[in-house]
């Protein structure tokens, strides 16, 4: 079983290394992974859940802040802080450019370049998911069978 661990391990680390060569993922995220408990622990599977939820509702947010006839810019550009910590915290490097986009649309004070901004962010949030799934499902994995390990060795 420990054998089992260790092939989804390493596949979970060909995953990280393949997402980071397209681009999608950097060294933070790897960073984060091998920061977690090696007991069985949820903490990666909270992390990459939390992500997805907060980059989801501030995606939200700032589509329903760029709907308003009078645009505020500094509310779009605490969406744009939110997202961008949330991004550099986890390591999500695909979405450094349309990030920088909507930095410079809240510079120049402009909706269209901020909508635009906004699509690119869907859009290559759209690429990652599936990624950020496989990733989580690859986790889940792991961790039943470290705990399965843990209780047939109590037993």
């Amino acid at each position: 079983m420990a054998d089992g661990i260790d092939a989804l391990i390493d596949e979970l680390y060909a995953s990280f290394t393949s997402l980071q060569g397209q681009g999608l993922l950097d060294e933070q995220c790897i960073t984060n992974y091998e920061g977690k408990p090696n007991d069985g622990s949820m903490f990666f599977i909270f992390l990459v859940q939390n992500f997805k939820e907060e980059i989801g509702s501030a995606m939200r947010h700032l589509a329903l802040a760029l709907e308003h006839p009078a645009v505020d810019y500094s509310e779009i550009n605490e969406y744009y802080v939110k997202i961008k910590r949330k991004v550099r915290s986890f390591g999500t490097s695909v979405l450094n450019l349309p990030l920088e986009v909507l930095r410079l649309g809240i510079a120049d004070s402009s909706k269209a370049e901020c909508d635009f901004a906004l699509l690119r962010i869907h859009r290559e949030y759209r690429k990652l998911r599936p990624h950020l799934e496989t990733i989580l499902e690859l986790e889940c994995r792991i961790i039943n069978l470290v705990r399965t390990l843990a209780w047939r060795g109590g037993n």
